[in-house]
């Protein structure tokens, strides 16, 4: 932040954090407690970013995944979870509870979403309620799938990677970019492109994830058709939606200087994924609630 804070600046930013790490606790999600609040908000929001918003979405399989069902390359046991979850997307259920265990590690980053907004869901086929439950909800079996407010994408089954450049290889962007699916993750095609004229050229699994860390927002080449990012990619590790949110929530708390009433703390709403948090201050007329999220 630019400037020095204001004494009410501080204790909103202290009593989020407060909030924060009070959810924090009760969901066991792991923080640090000597981390500046500003440190702890980006954080929250990177993980509020990587859950699955619940709500009513169409399903569609790649050509190539339905191939793999009709031939039996995939066994039947993940063959009927594939269409559990695409029954439970289809009714809006959760499907939180088969993200990654490294979603209580906010701190952690994930470039398979951040940089290829690509999720991938752990095929047990266990529906639980509770998210705290996920930890005992693992498989050696995943599925690679994107997923907006409407639609999910089941790109592919996927065994589960040793390291974290493995979750996303060549074939698997050949599916996406053969499904007519590349601006779905985020890239749109340069369409007068000259083949071979533009680098990077993606040719092997490492330059995938190269393309990651240098977190800028560079054009690429990838089996003779050039892409380009819809937006801004990240460069701090972290989604830029949280970033940019961020930004927002410190303009906000920065006018509440302007607000004429005693400070009465912060508070978020109970439905805390739908990310509505008050400060309340208290006014000859009554409570008022400032929503900065």
């Amino acid at each position: 932040m630019e400037g020095k804070r204001t004494e009410l600046e501080e204790k909103i930013y202290c009593d989020v954090q407060t909030e924060i790490r009070n959810y924090y606790d009760s969901n066991d999600i792991k923080y640090r407690s000597n981390e500046e609040p500003e440190d702890t908000i980006i954080d929250f929001l990177s993980y509020l970013y990587r859950l699955i918003p619940i709500t009513k979405r169409k399903v569609h399989y790649s050509k190539e995944l339905s191939k793999k069902i009709d031939l039996k390359e995939i066994d039947e046991k993940q063959a009927e979870i594939l269409k559990q979850y695409s029954d439970a997307f289809s009714e809006g259920k959760n499907m939180n509870v088969f993200l990654s265990n490294n979603i209580k590690e906010p701190k952690k980053p994930d470039f398979l979403l951040y940089t290829w907004h690509l999720y991938h869901l752990h095929m047990s086929g266990k529906f639980v309620e509770d998210i705290n439950q996920m930890k005992n909800n693992r498989s050696d079996t995943q599925l690679l799938c994107i997923i907006n407010m409407r639609d999910v994408y089941f790109v592919d089954v996927i065994s589960h990677p040793k390291k974290a450049e493995e979750y996303f290889d060549l074939q698997k962007m050949k599916i996406i970019k053969e499904n007519g699916w590349m601006e779905k993750i985020g890239f749109y095609e340069i369409k007068d492109m000259i083949p071979e004229s533009l680098e990077p050229k993606i040719t092997e699994i490492n330059e995938i994830f190269e393309l990651y860390k240098l977190g800028i927002n560079l054009s690429f080449e990838f089996d003779g058709k050039a892409y380009s990012p819809l937006a801004q990619m990240s460069q701090a590790r972290r989604p830029v939606d949280a970033t940019q949110k961020l930004f927002e929530i410190n303009r906000k708390i920065s006018k509440l200087n302007n607000v004429t009433g005693t400070y009465m703390g912060f508070q978020f709403d109970k439905e805390i994924d739908d990310l509505v948090g008050y400060v309340k201050f208290g006014t000859p007329s009554g409570e008022v609630k400032f929503n900065i999220f």
